[in-house]
């Protein structure tokens, strides 16, 4: 991967993703580049987690070089992973304020994106748009892609959790951002964002491995409603064999209706109709 340490190199290396690199073009801000770090340094303790060869493996996947490590240690640090360093006598925090900043910072970005990419688009259509990409489900695909996970400091039982993984890496990624503009700036998380967030939006095969029920779900929470509600509308045939027809309603209204051999597929299917029904009439 790249070092976008400048937009240009960046601009440079992506003149086919034909993207638009909104408030990019008003850096480096001095606030941003001489951001003081010291004031930060009892809040993230080394905890001396990596040897430089994983130093130099986490360099090369978020595109830029490290300053203070110590930031990324607490990012990847879980909640679960304290006890652990307690019994070695280490003060340590977990990923989870970090997590907090970084999914503002990732918000805005994608809000500047789509802002910019959709000029003609309402507020609730860019709402759904986001919602759509930037959820647990993306953000945990991509961390395990681009191999965030590799450096999880968790307890056993938590880390071989599947139910917490996805959460776990969608929690990563967006601490990693944090850490990414506290340790260099904004500049480089943007880079870092386009680089394996971005193109996503694009990308039909991407599409076509999404949790549409989690998708709809969080679209849902974006706009401060209530979660959508099942119904199994018809299930047809014997018991080992049934066909289910589920429809997803928000309050009494209709969104979409799937079909599939058990309710968990129907119940996809369902979502994946909604989306899509959403989409062409902006209804939600």
């Amino acid at each position: 991967m790249p070092k976008f340490k400048h937009r240009a190199n960046y601009k440079a290396a992506n003149q086919d993703a034909d993207i638009y690199i909104g408030f990019l073009q008003f850096l480096p801000n001095p606030m941003l580049e001489q951001f003081n770090t010291t004031a930060h340094k009892k809040n993230f303790p080394f905890l001396d987690y990596f040897e430089r060869a994983e130093i130099a493996k986490l360099e090369s996947i978020i595109g830029t070089s490290i300053n203070d490590i110590a930031f990324f240690e607490q990012a990847f640090t879980h909640s679960s992973y304290l006890p652990v360093l307690k019994a070695y006598n280490k003060i340590a925090y977990s990923n989870e304020r970090l997590e907090f900043l970084g999914d503002a910072i990732l918000e805005l970005i994608v809000s500047d994106y789509l802002f910019n990419f959709y000029p003609k688009e309402n507020e609730g259509y860019l709402s759904r748009i986001r919602a759509q990409f930037v959820n647990k489900h993306t953000l945990s695909e991509i961390s395990k892609n681009i191999g965030l996970f590799d450096f999880l400091k968790a307890s056993f039982s938590t880390e071989k959790d599947e139910k917490s993984n996805e959460k776990m890496m969608s929690d990563i990624y967006e601490a990693v951002l944090a850490a990414i503009y506290l340790d260099s700036g904004m500049e480089n998380v943007i880079a870092f964002v386009y680089e394996n967030l971005i193109p996503l939006m694009s990308s039909k095969d991407f599409l076509l491995d999404k949790n549409y029920k989690s998708i709809l779900l969080e679209m849902f929470q974006a706009e401060g409603k209530n979660p959508p509600a099942y119904k199994v509308i018809s299930a047809i045939g014997p018991d080992h064999n049934k066909d289910y027809t589920v429809g997803v309603y928000a309050e009494d209204i209709l969104l979409g209706v799937g079909s599939g051999k058990n309710k968990k597929t129907a119940e996809q299917n369902a979502s994946h109709n909604a989306l899509d029904n959403i989409a062409a009439t902006e209804v939600l």
